[in-house]
């Protein structure tokens, strides 16, 4: 029991330590593009496009996510940037 219990705070350990940051790839004043990896949290995401959204005055809205690799090992989340 000790062992399995060593074992999950390891696992989660090293999947925390394998998010990369989210960042901005593309913006624009009614849209922004954040990238991330297949372990960067959404609400990182969500984040860091409500930043870039606020630039404008405007609230950012996901809008669709898709892979920029082949092995999907990293994603780029569109949002649009409402009023």
């Amino acid at each position: 029991m000790k062992k399995s219990v060593w074992l999950g705070m390891a696992l989660v350990a090293f999947l925390s330590a394998c998010a990369a940051p989210a960042v901005i790839s593309d913006i624009g004043e009614d849209r922004v593009k954040v990238r991330g990896n297949a372990y960067t949290k959404p609400e990182d995401k969500l984040a860091k496009a409500q930043e870039a959204c606020a630039l404008y005055k405007r609230q950012a809205v996901a809008i669709s996510e898709f892979c920029v690799d082949p092995y999907c090992a990293w994603k780029d989340t569109l949002y649009a940037c409402k009023p």
